[in-house]
């Protein structure tokens, strides 16, 4: 008997000799455990402020594109080779037809043309745009708002079309709203579009100014009945419903809205 419980004791005092190094170990692993949190929180912070300033830094490097294109337009439509091996004189020629030499000044001065670098077209394809340089701001927004007011532009029977020259992801957001602007015109409704990709537009009931950012902001807005439509606007009722209802299942999430 006496025998049996050294034996007990000692395999006891083995157990605990274990359940000790196991202890340790545990209490090792918690304490490497507890380092690698604190460093992860460190990286995830180092990570966090890298990401917020590259964010800005490519902000800023949009900017700077988009302002050293800031006296550019884009003219859309132009056959290729129209504009001849002087594209410059082209240029400041075809701007005095479309919009008269009573709407300048001085003829338009024009630093640089050239077409977009895409692959040149083959025969019968959409040409490419030409890029224009102005010398001066002032006649780059003259020939935008000239553009408006004229509205159908065309040169030699051919329909052209005259836009501000942006980064070519500004331009792909512009471009997501124009079935949206085109329910918008059909409907009637005055709409703006302005940098870098918001439109604007507004109903003539209480002069509420809509601004939207994306596509998707696009949905139904209960206030667009039929009290807030001039009665020629109420035969386009349904296309300003279909451009409101279009994406009713993402939800309302329009930028904001002000009153005039």
């Amino acid at each position: 008997m006496q025998l049996k419980l050294k034996q007990l004791h000692f395999k006891c005092a083995s157990l605990n000799t274990t359940l000790n190094a196991f202890g340790q170990r545990i209490a090792s692993v918690e304490d490497g455990l507890n380092d690698l949190d604190k460093r992860l929180n460190c990286v995830e912070l180092s990570q966090a402020s890298l990401a917020k300033e590259n964010r800005e830094l490519r902000d800023k490097v949009t900017y700077l594109e988009n302002y050293t294109r800031r006296q550019n337009i884009r003219i859309v439509g132009i056959p290729e080779n129209t504009e001849g091996a002087k594209p410059t004189e082209f240029i400041a020629k075809l701007l005095l037809e479309l919009f008269g030499e009573d709407n300048f000044q001085t003829p338009p001065s024009v630093d640089r043309a050239h077409r977009s670098s895409a692959p040149k077209p083959g025969e019968g394809n959409r040409p490419r745009p030409l890029i224009v340089k102005l010398h001066h701001f002032q006649t780059k927004e003259r020939i935008l708002r000239l553009a408006r007011e004229k509205g159908k532009l065309t040169y030699n029977g051919t329909r052209i079309h005259i836009f501000p020259d942006f980064r070519p992801d500004i331009n792909k957001r512009r471009a997501a709203f124009s079935e949206s602007k085109q329910l918008l015109h059909a409907a009637q409704i005055k709409f703006a579009m302005y940098y870098p990709a918001t439109l604007q537009f507004s109903h003539d009931k209480n002069s509420q100014l809509y601004q939207v950012e994306n596509t998707n902001s696009l949905t139904y807005l209960p206030e667009a009945t039929d009290h807030m439509l001039s009665p020629a606007r109420r035969n386009n009722r349904t296309c300003l419903l279909t451009l409101f209802s279009s994406t009713k299942a993402e939800g309302t999430v329009v930028k904001s809205f002000i009153a005039l």
